[in-house]
């Protein structure tokens, strides 16, 4: 009976102990979920819920959660515009992951982070050895949508590198892929991208016909960021040819769907080619106005390859309206900028590390099946194990069943022997009462018999 108690305790705090880990996951998972929630509503919002996951993670020793709130808290960097602080809170989330192992989808999505902060900032090289490594991980974990965006972003890197073949094989990757999973904005921006691409190779009947795409998708997606960048092409269409009131049209109408989604970037990006048409049009008022929003843009997000484009634009603007002074002062800016830009910006190190990916690649696939074996032998190798616990649980459970009944019978059977022995005894006792009145009587009769005579 000591051994079925000690069972059966030890099987009630399992549960017990498993209870409590569900519920302190639902607990931590709910608060990430309000973050998420929060994140495009109100981002001082989601702060709070990315610091309070934070705190709750570390109260209940749990890294998993952790490594989640310091992704949350870089996210947070990113849409302000704090480079810097998000890549310490992106790396530091890295670091828990690799160290737990396990959630390789996590690390897959954390070097993407991480490549948006350098590609943002101007720094293309480290952009691109970050896209890489989080590619590599997609295609080995099959994850068909995040390859399509890291496609997409490796050929935006490219494309700011004014590598435009290059930037265009990987768009096409990407819209193959995302055509496949039917996915409409994706498609969108795909389609955008790759006529962007075939403008700039002077391919312009591909230019439009992606373009007329973009539009068709965009619209079926009802995303204001890809109309944006739709206007914006249209615009670029009939500045060419040199039909600039509808081209000032456009732009403002892609400003406007920029400003609706605060899209900062995209706002630098429209203001320049606004300001450009205005420097066309000789109206170097507008011109000037248009290029300092866009450099102001630039700036308050530290958008190196914006804020060059919006100092020349700026000392151009300047030099027309006879300020020499101003001219002079955004082109010392503008050289300090491109420095700083493009020394970051070595093509001999992306050269370098798309051969590195390849290469890795085709190491990769060759141990492929390998890996596929192995895994397969892991994965028996589990399932014994779960076996074997099972079996082990269920033989543990039928002994306890055993010597819980075997302590039944056997009690049951003590009674019933205790039973017949009472009744033994009173039968005995009965006896014993007969045989002592029956003595008592021939007694009486021998003693009745001796008095008489």
């Amino acid at each position: 009976m000591r051994i079925s108690r000690v069972l059966l305790v030890f099987l009630m705090l399992c549960i017990q102990t498993f209870c409590y880990a569900q519920k302190d996951s639902v607990y931590l998972s709910g608060i990430a979920e309000k973050f998420r929630e929060q994140l495009k509503v109100n981002l001082d919002s989601a702060g709070f819920y990315a610091k309070k996951l934070n705190t709750e993670s570390k109260r209940l020793k749990d890294e998993n959660a952790e490594a989640l709130s310091d992704n949350f808290y870089g996210i947070c960097k990113v849409y302000t515009g704090d480079y810097d602080s998000a890549l310490v809170y992106l790396n530091k989330s890295l670091r828990l992951r690799l160290k737990a192992n396990k959630n390789t989808r996590a690390i897959c999505d954390l070097y993407s982070n991480i490549g948006v902060c350098y590609d943002y900032k101007g720094d293309f090289p480290k952009a691109i050895e970050s896209y890489l490594k989080s590619l590599a991980i997609a295609e080995r974990t099959s994850d068909t949508s995040a390859q399509a965006k890291l496609s997409n972003n490796i050929g935006a890197v490219y494309y700011q590198r004014h590598e435009f073949k290059k930037a265009l094989e990987y768009f096409l990757n990407a819209l193959k892929m995302r055509e496949a999973m039917n996915e409409v904005s994706g498609i969108a921006t795909c389609c955008l991208n790759i006529s962007n691409c075939y403008e700039n190779l002077k391919m312009h009947a591909e230019e439009d016909a992606f373009l007329e795409k973009c539009v068709k998708y965009a619209k079926l997606a009802g995303d204001s960021s890809i109309m944006a960048e739709s206007y914006t092409l249209l615009a670029g269409r009939y500045f060419d040819k040199k039909e600039f009131n509808k081209a000032i049209d456009y732009y403002n109408l892609s400003i406007a769907c920029f400003a609706s989604v605060e899209e900062v970037r995209g706002q630098s990006d429209v203001y320049y080619q606004l300001g450009s048409i205005y420097l066309k049009i000789k109206n170097y008022i507008k011109a000037n106005e248009a290029m300092r929003k866009s450099f102001e843009f630039a700036d308050q997000i530290d958008y190196l390859s914006g804020q060059t484009t919006g100092a020349v634009g700026l000392a151009v603007s300047y030099a027309y309206l006879l300020k020499p002074d101003s001219a002079e002062k955004y082109i010392s800016l503008y050289k300090t900028i491109y420095d700083t830009l493009y020394l970051r910006n070595s093509s001999q190190q992306i050269a370098e590390m798309q051969t590195k990916y390849d290469t890795d690649k085709k190491e990769q696939q060759n141990r492929l099946l390998q890996a596929q074996n192995e895994a397969a032998m892991q994965s028996a190798a589990r399932q014994r194990i779960v076996i074997v616990f099972v079996v082990i649980a269920l033989v543990l459970i039928v002994i306890t069943a055993i010597v819980i009944y075997r302590g039944y019978v056997n009690k049951k059977a003590a009674n019933e022997q205790l039973s017949e022995l009472n009744r033994d005894i009173l039968l005995s006792k009965e006896k014993i009462e007969a045989q002592k009145d029956l003595i008592e009587e021939k007694q009486k009769e021998i003693l009745d018999s001796i008095a008489y005579a």
